[in-house]
């Protein structure tokens, strides 16, 4: 189970909104634990600054990108320092 489907459970989604919502997926496991830092420090900015692109993956997940943003950003403020 993902801490996507976690936070809202595993809702009947078409197959572009699993499209979109891998796309969120992808950008927090890559903030967590990316390849190189500079990939995990650019999926973190990407939460942290919620600009268009971020809220336009968000509309088309169907997901509502504040609760996104706060949820992840929870989640990022947790981790330690590197």
């Amino acid at each position: 189970m993902t801490i996507f489907e976690k936070w809202w459970g595993e809702p009947a989604m078409s197959s572009e909104q699993r499209l979109w919502m891998a796309v969120l997926k992808t950008a927090l496991h890559d903030a967590l634990s990316g390849e190189t830092p500079s990939v995990m420090e650019t999926a973190k900015r990407w939460f942290r600054e919620g600009g268009q692109h971020f809220q336009m993956v968000c509309d088309l997940a169907s997901c509502d990108a504040s609760l996104v943003r706060e949820k992840a950003l929870s989640v990022l403020d947790q981790e330690p320092a590197v």
